[in-house]
């Protein structure tokens, strides 16, 4: 049985939430894609062709509906450049909210693994459960892609021999997810 009892770091867990969102249901991962890559890249050049647009506008003899139109293609596109940030904070938001800066404890043995923060959760899950594993050189990260639940183990709360042994017990339970 392999036994962690520490704090979660925001790093870890956007760590964790980035391996989850990623190795999560196609159309997820599609809509992350969107959301946070590629929607700020085209709203940063749709701010300049509006820009552009009522300047044109103001230049020459004033259309209310397309000033208003072109206003409102400005404030949506702002608003999409921002998402990245909104989504940070989000998170910050999520990891205050779930109390993961208290110290939790994670048992993992033949049978499953059990998450514990005292006053909080206790809950255990089959191995049956998660369908993913992800091993980065920080972090372990257990997956259950169609609900976007995940466990984190990081690497420094372990010791050599007991990665070695969860490594094994991934092994036996989860299919590895190459990434």
């Amino acid at each position: 049985m392999i036994q962690v009892t520490r704090v979660l770091t925001f790093e870890e867990y956007v760590a964790s939430n980035r391996i989850a969102l990623l190795n999560s249901t196609l159309a997820r991962r599609l809509q992350t894609l969107m959301w946070l890559n590629i929607l700020p890249i085209v709203s940063a050049a749709t701010i300049l062709l509006t820009l552009w647009e009522l300047n044109d506008l103001r230049a020459g003899s004033g259309n209310s509906s397309a000033f208003i139109f072109w206003c409102g293609v400005l404030g949506a596109s702002i608003m999409s450049c921002l998402y990245p940030w909104i989504f940070r904070r989000k998170l910050t938001k999520m990891y205050q909210r779930q109390e993961l800066d208290r110290p939790w404890t994670i048992r993992i043995d033949p049978t499953g693994i059990q998450s514990t923060l005292p006053g909080k959760f206790d809950t255990r899950f089959e191995w049956a459960y998660f369908d993913r594993q992800v091993e980065t050189s920080e972090l372990f990260t257990l997956v259950q892609s169609k609900r976007l639940i995940f466990i984190t183990l990081p690497k420094s709360s372990l010791s050599p021999d007991d990665q070695i042994e969860l490594r094994k017990l991934l092994a036996a339970h989860i299919h590895k997810n190459p990434t």
